[in-house]
């Protein structure tokens, strides 16, 4: 079992466009409002940080960071795509 701290989904936007792909910019004025409501939030900022060194503790130097990082997109890139519709 990981030591991973466990925090649940944030709610996400109502206006956050659900088909935005992950590599493409979201508009700019909505990613300055999304930035400043997460480092408003104390909570959530403190939730953030706490993932932030676990990672750091779990990956510690940019080498492990790296292999992690590429073995995701392996997995990734081998999961099936679901069908549309």
């Amino acid at each position: 079992m990981s030591d991973r701290p466990r925090t649940p989904p944030r709610d996400l936007p109502r206006d956050l466009p659900r088909d935005l792909p992950h590599d493409r910019p979201l508009p700019p004025a909505l990613f300055d409002r999304l930035l400043s409501e997460a480092l408003a939030d104390p909570e959530q900022r403190a939730r953030d940080e706490e993932l932030i060194r676990w990672f750091l503790r779990r990956y510690p130097t940019p080498e492990a960071r790296l292999a992690y990082l590429r073995r995701k997109q392996r997995e990734w890139a081998r999961r099936p795509v679901p069908p549309k519709g």
